[in-house]
This record gives structure tokens, sequence and C-alpha cells, in this order.
């Protein structure tokens, strides 16, 4: 006979689920992701004093866990003031970890668009000054292989034997690219990805390396507005349009996309008599592949809402990351 006066079993109260404190032996190696887990921000300092200019690959290593740069590391710890210092000695805020997210990411989902708006400023400054360090390199590789001038053609659109018509509605383009010497200009109809809706523009970029080899210059030619723009400022402090900036901030769906190449398989594309087929692209009579088995994901969303008092919210785990549903300004 069972006791009476036993006192039933109580649940124990379960532990908030939240992320867990990285193991400081699985970063050892990396000085840079050290320093943030010391928690000493003169270590941090002291560090960040003693890289090169521009920068070492110090600040973008990703050989350890869930491969996450520093940047990735501190804005996951919270760390507000280690992220700043990062993101203003040059780390790429750019790189993604193995669940798909960048530290820009991470900014605007997790600590709001002051943070996120600060972290874009500096990604633009550094992501320019790279760019005009590698413009002589690359300007003098493609005079060097100017008797490999070539016009190329490149178009891709979706199929699928379960989704009738999906090719009608998903993203298809047809890329045109030409090379003469150190020039390269390339044709496109497809800016990118608005939340889910297709952003369409009918755009030409123009690399030019021949015109003035000291100083080669990047062009956009829109054609709906009829204007030509340098890509990026080739002088002075390099400085973000507002418009960027308020862009990214009021975003309120932040989606991971990603291309899987896999399982990819080029395949010639052949007509029913198993014949090759070829076709004139300009003045040159080509064969024609078809690319197989490529993946296009645009899932694990984070819808982002912005507002005081608007902190906290949901939980969405995702390749040993928590990741905020909602978000507010700090």
């Amino acid at each position: 006979m069972e006791n009476q006066n036993q006192k039933p079993k109580q649940n124990p109260k379960k532990k908030p689920v939240g992320p867990a404190r990285p193991n400081p032996l699985a970063y050892a190696h990396s000085p840079a992701h050290s320093a943030i887990l010391s928690g000493d921000p003169s270590a941090l300092r002291r560090l960040l004093s003693s890289l090169p200019n521009p920068p070492s690959s110090v600040l973008d290593r990703r050989d350890v866990p869930h491969r996450e740069t520093p940047l990735h590391l501190a804005l996951r710890l919270g760390d507000l003031s280690a992220a700043a210092a990062i993101a203003a000695a040059g780390a790429d805020a750019s790189l993604r970890s193995s669940s798909g997210w960048s530290p820009l990411d991470d900014a605007l989902c997790l600590h709001g668009p002051t943070l996120a708006s600060a972290l874009l400023r500096h990604h633009h400054r550094h992501a320019v000054l790279r760019w005009r360090r590698r413009l002589p390199r690359l300007a003098a590789a493609l005079r060097r292989s100017s008797s490999k001038d070539f016009y190329m053609e490149v178009s891709f659109r979706f199929e699928s034997h379960v989704i009738p018509f999906v090719g009608r509605i998903a993203p298809s383009d047809t890329y045109r690219i030409r090379k003469s010497g150190a020039d390269v200009r390339a044709d496109t109809s497809l800016a990118g990805f608005d939340g889910f809706r297709i952003r369409r523009s009918d755009r030409s970029f123009l690399f030019l390396g021949d015109r003035n080899p000291s100083r080669p210059s990047l062009l956009i030619l829109d054609r709906a507005s009829k204007r030509v723009y340098e890509a990026m400022e080739m002088e002075g402090e390099p400085s973000m349009p507002r418009s960027t900036e308020e862009e990214f901030v009021t975003q309120k769906y932040v989606c991971m996309a990603g291309v899987d190449f896999a399982e990819a398989k080029l395949v010639k594309k052949t007509n029913w008599l198993k014949q090759e087929v070829k076709e004139r692209v300009g003045q040159y009579k080509a064969k024609l592949f078809e690319i197989h088995n490529v993946n296009f994901s645009r899932g694990r969303g984070v819808w982002v809402i912005v507002g005081a008092g608007a902190r906290g919210g949901g939980w969405v785990l995702g390749g040993g990351e928590y990741r905020a549903a909602y978000a507010s300004e700090a």
C-alpha cells in the first residue's frame, strides 16, 4: 500500500535555454578570440595596436568552432565595445559562420540598428580601402592575359519536376561578360533580392584598366537612370551613402541565402539525337553546357522588429548558435 503521507515528486525547474559559454581551450590558438574570451579590454587594445596596416588575417580567423570570426564571437557574447573596436580595426563584417550568418546580420538581429549601422560604416570603409589596394594587381594580371580576350554568356534559370511553371516565376538572367586587354564589361539585369521579391536593374559593370594604368576604375552604367558613376570612391576618405545605410538598418526580414555546388555537374547540352548543341556567340561557335544539381536556398530567415522596449523574444537555434527573433535599438 502506498504511503499517503508521501509527498508527490515535484519536477525540478528547467534551466533557461541560452547560448553556452564557449570553451577557451577551443580558441587558444587564435589571439583575437582569446582576447575577447578573456574579457580584458586592455589585452584586446594591445593586440589591435600591434597589428600591421593593413590589418593581417588575425581579425578574420575562422579555424574555430562554428567558423566564427572574432567579430562573430564578440557579438554573440554581447561585448559590444570589443565588437566596435575590432570592426574599426578592419575586421571583415561580411564573413559568414558555418550556420550562414555574418556579423552584420548578428548586429542587426541581436543588438539593433545603432550597432549595425556603426559596423556597416566600418565595413564599407575597409572594403573600399581593400579594393584600392587590389586594383593595381588586378589590372596587371588582366594585362598579362591580354592574349586571352573573350566574350562569354552565362544564363541561369530554375526548373522543377515537382512544381509546374516554376521557371516562369523564379529569377532568371543572362550575364554577358567581355574582356579586352585589361578592360572587362559585365551586363546583367538581376540586381538582387528584397525579402522575397526580385529586384531588377539593367546595369553594366565596367572595369577600366587600360585607359589609365596607374589608376584603374570600376564604373556602373545604370540604363534606367542614364547615369554612370564609380562603384567605389577612388580618392579621399570613403563614405557610405545615407540611403544605403538606411536601407540596411530598416529591413524587417533578414534571410540567409546560399548556393550549394557540392554535387554540381557540368553536362554538355545535346539534342534528341544525342548530338552536341552548338550556338554562335558573337563571332565564336560555342558549345552549350548545363549545370545540374545546384541547390539554391533561402531559408532560416529572421523577422526583425525594431522599437523601444521590444527587446527579447523567441530564440531560433541553428548551427550551434542562438539568434534573437526580436531586436530593439539600445
